[in-house]
């Protein structure tokens, strides 16, 4: 037997078993994964056996449908792969027991309604795919609680256009710089007589942050999350 398992940010929002032959992911209610997201179609992909294997197909969805990054029309997926569909993901697994046959019958179409999907481009599409940053206030007089690392070079430092700002009256204007590339967020230590700490250890170095990274800086203990 197959489940799938949909996500939304890391967290399981569901798990279906596949007990046809195909089953419909889509925001219309009646699908048997639903994804209630105007950037999901109605019916926006199916899911089906084809013998031992289950494959994944794009229902002529509005945004398209990926596969490990890449845009699919039909392909067969593994217990490692990921789908995306909007801001979802869907990812499978094998339980032990009986198998579906490709035999059954599928279930009763969808009827989809007038509603219409929001149409995203690509530069959308590649950004609901990226991985986020944010780095959130543990300690310190900061002044925001959490801080979106949306800009590619966001600043540490005293000065006013700091995106992230420390006081005090020998604090740095610039204290560190973070990158945001395709492979992640580096931080660079850019005053050497205001090094900041990262999981307890002075860094003199560009450091590629991690998930749960603690960063001190300028008076401020701030924690990296990815989401």
């Amino acid at each position: 037997m197959i489940k799938v398992l949909l996500k939304f940010k890391g967290n399981i929002v569901s798990e279906t078993l596949i007990k046809s032959a195909i089953i419909t992911v889509g925001r219309e209610s009646g699908n048997d994964i639903e994804i209630d997201n105007p950037a999901v179609s109605g019916i926006h992909a199916r899911i089906g056996m084809e013998g031992e294997n289950v494959y994944i197909e794009d229902a002529n969805s509005t945004n398209g449908t990926f596969l490990n990054g890449k845009k699919i029309e039909k392909e067969i997926i593994k217990t490692d792969d990921e789908v995306i569909i909007g801001k979802h993901s869907l990812s499978i697994i094998e339980l032990d027991g009986e198998s579906v046959k490709s035999g059954d019958e599928p279930l009763t179409p969808v009827i989809p309604s007038l509603d219409k999907t929001m149409v995203l481009d690509s530069k959308m599409q590649e950004k609901l795919m990226e991985p986020k940053g944010i780095f959130t206030l543990l300690d310190g007089p900061g002044n925001q609680k959490s801080y979106n690392l949306t800009d590619r070079v966001t600043t540490i430092g005293k000065s006013s256009d700091a995106q992230i700002r420390i006081k005090g009256f020998f604090a740095p204007k610039v204290a560190a710089l973070i990158n945001k590339t395709d492979k992640g967020y580096t931080l660079t230590p850019a005053d050497k007589k205001n090094l900041p700490k990262i999981n307890g250890s002075v860094s003199n170095e560009p450091h590629m942050l991690k998930d749960k990274d603690i960063l001190e800086i300028g008076g401020l203990t701030l924690q990296f999350i990815v989401k």
